[in-house]
């Protein structure tokens, strides 16, 4: 053989060995590829997991929020003794707390010529807030004494029992289902209005015809 030969023979030779040599670092770098592909993989899913379970809680603690929110009773009735509120005097008529409380409510309309007003407020020790306006006031003009004490539709006060226990006449006037009772001194009459209770007390009234009337006058607003 000659040395030409030799010659070609072992560039040949070369070459197949740095072929191979390079295919084996191909496959080296396509393995290394792989794995970083896998690990990559593994990560992607990793955070999308904790994504979706972040997610997860986040919507359950709403979900619970509105729950407890939406679905507990929102006007819990309380029942309240003298023990649990004070009463005080106050300067403000029953017309200009509905104003306040920017809610409409019940109360006559005779302030212009009123003989005497007098408005007290209970007021819960425990909270601060007021349970009941009660005004008392005279027509200057008839001489009719009426005393109307609006109490929040979720209280129950111990001193008003005596209406329901004893308002044994019902009947509607204007609309509006009234329990009511006559007599020659005092006539009762308690109702339920926009939220709230009207306990009303009437004195010397004629009969239960005038009673009836005087109700419908306040029920007209």
């Amino acid at each position: 053989m000659s040395k030409k030969e030799n010659f070609y023979k072992l560039i040949e030779k070369q070459n197949v060995e740095t072929k191979e040599q390079e295919w084996e670092q191909i496959r080296v770098n396509l393995a290394l590829d792989e794995r970083i592909v896998v690990k990559k993989n593994k990560t992607k899913t990793v955070i999308k997991w904790m994504a979706v379970t972040a997610s997860s809680i986040v919507m359950l603690f709403i979900g619970i929020f509105l729950i407890r929110h939406f679905m507990q009773p929102k006007d819990i009735t309380r029942y309240c003794t003298v023990e649990d509120y004070f009463s005080q005097s106050t300067d403000i008529t029953l017309k200009q707390y509905s104003e306040t409380i920017e809610l409409t409510m019940l109360y006559y309309s005779w302030y212009d010529y009123a003989e005497a007003v007098e408005d007290i407020q209970f007021i819960l020790k425990d909270t601060g807030e007021t349970i009941c306006h009660k005004e008392k006031i005279m027509n200057g003009k008839t001489g009719q004494v009426v005393t109307i004490s609006a109490v929040k539709g979720n209280i129950v006060i111990e001193e008003y029992k005596r209406f329901i226990e004893n308002c044994a006449d019902k009947g509607e006037i204007q609309g509006m289902e009234v329990n009511s009772m006559f007599t020659k001194n005092f006539s009762y009459a308690w109702f339920e209005y926009n939220d709230y209770t009207y306990f009303i007390e009437m004195e010397a009234l004629e009969n239960k015809e005038a009673m009836d009337i005087l109700l419908g006058e306040l029920l007209v607003g």
